[in-house]
């Protein structure tokens, strides 16, 4: 499902990613917890989440340990990342009890293309089926308009295949491999490859095997008001959960 919230930013649920609506290239990539967080809240919308529930249904019921810290951490990460589009505001936290997501408007992505895509075909053809200007004879002139209708149903498609690969562009930034992991930084120019690798393996992740590690710079500890860095470890194999840790 491809949400847009408040007319300007594009949620794809399936993907993970936030891009701005104008721009496909400038797209973020949200860690699992985070895009599951942001779900919640996008089906919640003006309604207070309690704590108990957010680290049910993000952290427990997919396996994986749920804590207050956890919780904290990630939603200061999902507003740095929605800031980014001009919506810091957006989440309103409610001490001791939860959070609350505050869009002005939400409604689904694809509603609009249908509408948009309907409105270029019917556009299409009106000008398909003007005459041309001249005393063309009526057999050329209906010749011309069959060649700008046939024109006009292959370049639909492939304009909406160019768009749908431009905006699946993820900005997330490779720093290089160590053993069989891969691994990324979750901002331009943030992160050490070498750091990374102590931390790998001072955290006892098993690299040995396919992989994903990911590293987040400055995410807001609330408990503490400290930024920290965290690193997060997906296996490629099976359901295996990813592992995050925070330095």
């Amino acid at each position: 499902m491809i949400f847009i919230i408040n007319e300007s930013i594009l949620y794809n649920e399936e993907e993970g990613t936030l891009m701005h609506v104008d721009n496909a290239s400038n797209k973020i990539a949200l860690l699992k917890p985070t895009s599951r967080l942001l779900s919640l809240f996008i089906k919640n919308n003006n309604k207070l989440l309690l704590r108990e529930r957010l680290l049910n249904d993000v952290w427990v019921d997919h396996g994986l340990k749920a804590s207050n810290n956890n919780l904290n951490n990630y939603v200061s990460g999902l507003r740095k990342s929605l800031a980014q589009f001009g919506a810091e505001e957006i989440i309103v936290t409610y001490p001791r009890q939860g959070f609350k997501f505050t869009a002005k408007s939400i409604h689904e992505a694809n509603e609009n293309k249908d509408e948009i895509y309907r409105k270029e075909q019917q556009r299409e053809v009106e000008i398909a089926s003007t005459p041309p200007p001249g005393n063309s004879p009526p057999g050329i002139r209906r010749a011309l308009q069959r060649l700008i209708m046939i024109a006009a149903a292959c370049l639909v498609p492939f304009a909406i295949i160019v768009l749908y690969q431009n905006s699946t562009r993820i900005s997330v930034y490779p720093l290089g491999n160590y053993q069989s992991c891969q691994v990324y930084s979750m901002t331009l120019g943030g992160g050490s490859l070498e750091n990374i690798k102590q931390v790998i393996q001072q955290a006892g992740f098993n690299c040995r095997t396919r992989a994903d590690v990911y590293y987040y710079a400055n995410i807001l500890n609330e408990s503490t008001n400290q930024d920290e860095q965290q690193v997060t470890y997906c296996p490629r194999s099976g359901n295996s959960p990813c592992i995050k840790i925070t330095i």
